[in-house]
């Protein structure tokens, strides 16, 4: 019954692991070229490890289950929910009073970015959120000198999604986003009217060579190919690391995407280039 069902939802391949089926994920949010959904053979729960979506395909049939079976299936939905748990920052964090390097305090606010001042370290504190607007994790951007990293993510060693993604963070603009290094890169356009601007939290996304990492990538992206997004931008720093990273990421998004690369002034990143210049150089890149 559950194989029928899922070649309803459009599946075409599915596998027996243990206790349950494995299937590409039928949301829509993203290109599953790696089948990341798991159907439970007895119960109908399904869940997506990607991007989160899950449900019970049998109820959501009408399909009638025994009570033991209902029983199992409320149990492990449950089980399911307290899988995923929202990490929480270990130290106070307080409000911020005052901008940041060209980024407005409303702006700070609307990324609900806070202050973290312990004994030996202040940091400027972002919540970063995943598809389904759940705090995924936090980078923390130290102000103070000293020898650890400029940066620093929580919980450590996370890896950090595209971000932002979804609304109040997020707009979709004339099917173009724009990518840029920096989570605070990504606020300074975002404070100047390019709502459409995307974080990719470093070269690493563009800087890839292997195949599997250049199409996890390309899945990434899925989400906004989804919501229309047919033209890409890419504005990463005008340093060496920066030019290199974009003229890979432009060459493995091509064969999808239109993709238009800008170059700052060396040296610069977008929080540091002069506004007018900025502006110029990115109506350059989104204007036909």
């Amino acid at each position: 019954m559950i194989i029928e069902l899922l070649k309803e939802k459009g599946s075409t391949e599915v596998s027996e692991q243990g206790k349950d089926y494995v299937t590409t994920c039928w949301s829509g949010l993203h290109v599953d070229s790696n089948p990341s959904m798991r159907v439970d053979i007895e119960t109908g729960v399904y869940n997506c490890f990607v991007c989160g979506c899950k449900g019970n395909i049998l109820q959501e049939n009408n399909v009638i289950i025994s009570p033991l079976g209902a029983k199992i299936a409320t149990a492990r939905e449950l089980i399911d929910s307290l899988k995923y748990i929202q990490p929480v920052y270990p130290y106070q964090l307080s409000e911020v009073f005052e901008g940041y390097r060209n980024i407005s305090l409303k702006t700070l606010q609307k990324f609900k970015v806070k202050i973290c001042e312990t004994v030996d370290i202040s940091r400027l504190v972002v919540p970063i959120h995943n598809y389904l607007n759940q705090v995924h994790g936090y980078v923390g951007r130290r102000l103070s000198s000293g020898e650890d990293g400029k940066y620093s993510n929580f919980p450590r060693g996370i890896k950090m999604p595209l971000y932002p993604t979804v609304k109040p963070y997020f707009s979709a603009k004339d099917s173009t986003i724009i990518l840029v290094e920096g989570i605070f890169d990504m606020m300074r356009l975002h404070d100047i009217g390019y709502t459409n601007t995307v974080c990719t939290f470093g070269t690493a996304f563009g800087s890839v060579k292997s195949r599997v990492k250049k199409q996890r990538n390309l899945d990434s992206l899925a989400y906004f190919k989804g919501l229309g997004v047919d033209k890409i931008v890419i504005l990463f720093d005008g340093d060496d690391a920066g030019l290199s990273s974009a003229r890979n990421l432009q060459k493995y998004l091509q064969p999808i995407y239109l993709v238009k690369v800008g170059y700052l002034p060396k040296g610069k990143d977008p929080q540091d280039t002069d506004l007018s210049d900025l502006i110029n150089i990115l109506e350059d890149l989104i204007c036909p």
